[in-house]
């Protein structure tokens, strides 16, 4: 009597969801990246993509899905632009990796127009500004926001800055945004002594975290009677001082790191009082021409 022949097992196949995707990108991209952008980057994961996305098979999110997550966020647009961003750039990896088909990303979505932002500290707002920081209880807060404006630094690269960083060059932050060599921050005279102030606790030049110094900074507008100012603004405070004493616009954007002579020509604007001095002295030379 014949035997009957055992069907051969079916292979399983290997679902890989989106959260599979975001565990991928942390072990292969981020530690690419520059620690700023992934500490961005994870925020919006967590915060938007997981809790709506995660459990979805990868290849099931459909451009409807994506939409709809975007229109979700109609009251915050420009982070609404992030999270597309976030995800389209995760689904072209995706593609990258072979854990999807070639032109099947599922992110078409038109993302809002934004303005650039265009705020920085006014001169009465500096002056209240630094008056109210001789004042602070937190000296070494006082000194971290001394050091951005003197220094022009994203705040999330001080905030994670380390001491063995600091040389007679400068301050050397390794992977920096879009440069694997890192780049150096140009110290002054008088970002050195703001550093020479600040005791060594530890590896880091600064021991906060992110919501103390959203509230020491909150607080600090308070006291300055000082409205709708970032502290991301104080980056572009440190390009109005350096153009307004006639440093060219190259020059800043090596000062602030810019990868592309493009993203510093959004600083053109601060260049009012460069404009003027230059117009005041053609005038003045034109008068001395007709006086003779």
């Amino acid at each position: 009597m014949a035997k009957n022949k055992q069907a051969p097992a079916k292979k399983k196949t290997l679902v890989i969801e989106v959260r599979d995707l975001y565990k991928h990108w942390l072990k292969i991209h981020a530690p690419k990246q520059a620690p700023v952008t992934v500490a961005a980057y994870k925020g919006i994961w967590k915060r938007y993509l997981l809790p709506t996305l995660g459990k979805k098979k990868l290849s099931a999110v459909t451009e409807r899905d994506c939409v709809a997550l975007y229109h979700s966020l109609y009251d915050k647009p420009v982070m609404a632009n992030r999270v597309m961003a976030v995800l389209r750039a995760a689904y072209n990896l995706a593609e990258d990796w072979a854990m999807i088909p070639r032109n099947t990303n599922p992110v078409h979505v038109k993302f809002t127009r934004e303005e650039g932002r265009e705020r920085y500290p006014s001169p009465v707002e500096a002056r209240a500004l630094l008056k109210a920081l001789k004042k602070h209880s937190r000296q070494d807060f006082s000194s971290y926001i001394m050091l951005l404006i003197l220094t022009g630094c994203r705040p999330g690269e001080l905030r994670k800055a380390k001491w063995e960083w600091v040389s007679h060059e400068g301050l050397r932050l390794p992977l920096a945004k879009h440069r694997k060599k890192g780049r150096l921050v140009i110290l002054s005279q008088d970002a050195r002594k703001v550093i020479g102030t600040l005791p060594k606790k530890s590896a880091y030049i600064f021991e906060f975290s992110q919501n103390q110094i959203f509230r020491y900074w909150q607080a600090l507008l308070k006291e300055s009677s000082i409205e709708a100012l970032q502290l991301r603004d104080l980056r572009r405070y440190f390009a109005s001082l350096v153009l307004s004493d006639g440093v060219s616009l190259d020059s800043v954007g090596q000062l602030l790191g810019h990868r592309s002579s493009q993203v510093t020509r959004r600083y053109a604007y601060l260049q009012t009082d460069v404009g003027l001095k230059a117009a005041e002295s053609a005038a003045s030379r034109l008068k001395k021409l007709t006086s003779t």
